[in-house]
């Protein structure tokens, strides 16, 4: 497991297969700011392996939704994320980006929130 704490105040957590070859899951916590003024805060991440090139790089990207909100909000999330390990692959460099949309069907307004680019240092 690879863990870090992102310039925003969030956690990261990685599992990392031994030989360092996949990145098997990942989540991190974002706070993403919206064009209303609001800040949406949320846990974001994949199941789906990443796999680390020789070179000791990955990359991914993922999209879900539309997701009916218990409040009747229907949101919409894509997500970016880039990653180098360092030579001892002991930690890795990562670089997330997200981007929720939410609709509201009873007022039509849509918001769109963006978290920017977050770059961090995930250590084993």
């Amino acid at each position: 497991m690879f863990g870090a704490v992102t310039p925003q105040g969030n956690p990261a957590v990685f599992q990392v297969t031994a030989n360092r070859q996949v990145i098997a899951r990942e989540r991190i916590t974002l706070d993403d700011k919206c064009q209303s003024g609001n800040t949406l805060t949320l846990v974001v991440g994949s199941d789906e392996a990443l796999t680390v090139s020789r070179k000791g790089t990955f990359s991914g990207s993922a999209s879900a939704g539309p997701t009916t909100e218990p409040d009747g909000r229907i949101a919409t999330f894509s997500d970016q994320v880039t990653g180098k390990f360092n030579k001892a692959r002991t930690q890795f460099t990562v670089t997330w980006h997200n981007v929720t949309t939410v609709k509201d069907p009873a007022t039509g307004m849509s918001d769109t929130c963006d978290s920017g680019t977050v770059s961090f240092t995930a250590i084993d």
